[in-house]
C-alpha cells in the first residue's frame, strides 16, 4: 500500500475509511502509522505499528518501522529488540540492520556498526546507507584514505551484483 507522505492528510483521511471498512487489516494499520510519522505524531504511529504487529506478528516492515519510530520517541532502548525480531523473520531486511547499527554505535560498539552498516550496504547498496557507514567511520574511528577506497570498492562490489543499485558517485 503506497502512502503519499508529502500529503499525510490527505492519506489518514483515504486511510480511516479503509480501517472503519477493515479495522484490522495490517498494511493500513502501517500505512496510517506511516502517516501519523510523517507529521511527527510518534505515539501514534507506534500504536498503529503495534497493532499491525497484533495481528500480523510476521510482519517484517512494522517491526522496523516501529524500531523506528521509538528511535525518535522516549523509547529508545526498545529499538534494538524490535530489530533483530524483524531479523528473526527475513535475515535480508537490510533497515533491520541499519537500525540495529544505529543502536550499537549510539552505544558506542563501533565495530560492531560498522559490521551491521556493512551487511545493510551489501543486501541494499545506497548513496545514503555508504554515507552513514562513512559518517561512523570519520567520527568514530581512523578515517583514512585507505580505509575511505575499501569502503568505496565493497559498495561498488554490491552494487555490480544488486539489480536496480546505483554507485555512491552518481
Amino acid at each position: 500500500m503506497l502512502v503519499d507522505l508529502k500529503k499525510p492528510d490527505a492519506a489518514l483521511e483515504h486511510l480511516r475509511i479503509s480501517l472503519q471498512l477493515r479495522p484490522n487489516h495490517p498494511e493500513s494499520l502501517m500505512a496510517a502509522g506511516l502517516a501519523f510519522f510523517s507529521k511527527g505524531l510518534n505515539a501514534e504511529a507506534i500504536n498503529l505499528y503495534q497493532r499491525a504487529i497484533q495481528v500480523k506478528p510476521d510482519f517484517t516492515e512494522a517491526y522496523c518501522n516501529l524500531g523506528v519510530a521509538l528511535e525518535r520517541s522516549t523509547e529508545l532502548t526498545n529499538r534494538r529488540p524490535r530489530s533483530e525480531q524483524a531479523l528473526r523473520l527475513n535475515l535480508n531486511l537490510p533497515e533491520a540492520h541499519l537500525n540495529i547499527a544505529t543502536a550499537l554505535r549510539d552505544k558506542g560498539s563501533i565495530d560492531e556498526a560498522i559490521a551491521r552498516y556493512r551487511t545493510a550496504i551489501a543486501l541494499k547498496p545506497t548513496p545514503a546507507n555508504l554515507g552513514t557507514l562513512l559518517y561512523t567511520l570519520h567520527f568514530h574511528r581512523a578515517y583514512t584514505p585507505e580505509r575511505i577506497r575499501a569502503e568505496h570498492e565493497a559498495y561498488d562490489a554490491a552494487v555490480r551484483v544488486t539489480p536496480g543499485a546505483r554507485a555512491a558517485r552518481e
